[in-house]
């Protein structure tokens, strides 16, 4: 499969996986959205990647606890700021890229505080542990 196609694949599978239709399911966001989380106090989050992201074909999520929401969260190289995060929520930053062919995640646990850096660092896996490591998110 080429890598286009896989990373698509894997972008849709978490959007399935999480029913995010209908909206009263739950919903998503992009995190330039500054009225998602409009009713919260909301701080600014960076995700810090250790490895320069430009060199992947890569997309970073915020999938929150307890709500079922989820963010999909923009940027360049190593950062992704997200500018309007719930500060108080509990999520997990899920980032997913290929590389020559070979896919790599990474999953960390956040409790969002207040101007809050969370380092992250991609490691290769499998599509069937990435799904389950997904799966075990929800």
């Amino acid at each position: 499969m080429q890598s286009s196609t896989v990373i698509n694949a894997l972008q849709s599978y978490i959007f399935d996986l999480y029913r995010f239709y209908p909206l009263d399911s739950g919903t998503w966001s992009n995190s330039d959205n500054s009225s998602f989380f409009s009713s919260y106090v909301q701080t600014s989050l960076m995700l810090h990647s250790d490895k320069d992201l430009s060199m992947y074909q890569s997309d970073i999520f915020l999938i929150f606890k307890n709500i079922n929401s989820m963010v999909h969260v923009y940027g360049n190289g190593t950062d992704f700021p997200y500018y309007y995060a719930p500060q108080g929520f509990e999520c997990t930053l899920v980032a997913v890229g290929l590389k020559g062919g070979k896919l790599y995640s990474s999953f960390v646990p956040i409790s969002i505080n207040s101007n809050q850096t969370v380092p992250f660092s991609l490691s290769e896996t499998t599509t069937d542990i990435f799904k389950a490591q997904l799966k075990a998110v929800q």
